[in-house]
């Protein structure tokens, strides 16, 4: 694990994961991507995010991964906008 890699790599992931999401037919969400990357050193981790939404419209979409060594974590927020 390297964090200025980590930085880097998440920014580049954001912007991967947001761009193939904006080809889909949504034309009225927007669409906000948040990554988080870190070290794992024996110790747990969880990534949480709250907001105020509409239960109806707005959705999002949690995907983990974990090494022995480090984490990733992607959370895809789609809101409805009017």
């Amino acid at each position: 694990y390297d964090g200025n890699q980590g930085k880097q790599f998440a920014m580049i992931l954001a912007d991967r994961v947001r761009s193939q999401i904006k080809q889909m037919p949504f034309p009225r969400f927007k669409l906000v991507v948040q990554v988080v990357i870190g070290e794992k050193k024996g110790e747990d981790v969880r990534v949480a995010s709250r907001c105020l939404w509409d239960v109806k419209w707005d959705r999002h979409l949690t995907i983990s991964k974990e090494t022995n060594d480090a984490y990733v974590t992607v959370i895809i927020f789609h809101v409805y906008t009017e």
